[in-house]
């Protein structure tokens, strides 16, 4: 059951990171990785 609710999650995150990579490119260039690690805080 936990291991279905964190792979939506992943699936979440890296969808919420291709979204942003396509409106703001110049935010995930600037942060990388690091903003699907703010995306996973800010939803905690």
């Amino acid at each position: 059951m936990q291991l279905d609710s964190d792979q939506e999650q992943s699936s979440f995150l890296y969808s919420f990171g291709q979204v942003t990579s396509f409106i703001r490119p110049d935010i995930c260039k600037a942060q990388g990785i690091d903003r699907q690690v703010e995306a996973k805080r800010l939803l905690s």
